[in-house]
């Protein structure tokens, strides 16, 4: 069986919930959340690419499903490689910027932009 990336995103929809309180401290739990809602996305934007014959792989593979959006006529398509790449851009911060605010509305932002790219590409 393999594993239904779409269930970072519901994590991260649980981590993004103001009245979840971890030991960890909030803004933890928020950059925590960031994170997970872009895997979700990028995970099954890679995975529809796949689906659709294409072989990823190497060290800039984030860029290389971003841009395989991007570059299509598709304006959905191209909206999805917008998305993501704001999206990723998020996760960057809360996973490499210590001086970043991460905060309940980043996370929650996150989040609802993670779910409108997966909605995109399952109506693809």
């Amino acid at each position: 069986m393999t594993f239904d990336w779409s269930e970072f995103l519901g994590f991260a929809q649980s981590l993004s919930k103001h009245s979840n309180p971890l030991p960890h401290g909030d803004e933890a739990k928020y950059r925590a959340a960031v994170s997970r809602a872009y895997y979700a996305a990028h995970h099954t934007a890679h995975e529809r690419l796949r689906n659709e014959g294409l072989s990823l792989a190497g060290r800039n593979i984030h860029n290389q499903v971003i841009n395989e959006f991007r570059n299509s006529r598709d304006r959905s398509r191209v909206r999805i490689g917008d998305d993501l790449d704001s999206l990723r851009g998020k996760r960057v911060k809360a996973d490499y910027e210590a001086d970043a605010a991460v905060q309940l509305a980043t996370a929650q932002l996150a989040s609802k932009l993670a779910e409108a790219i997966i909605q995109g590409i399952h109506a693809l």
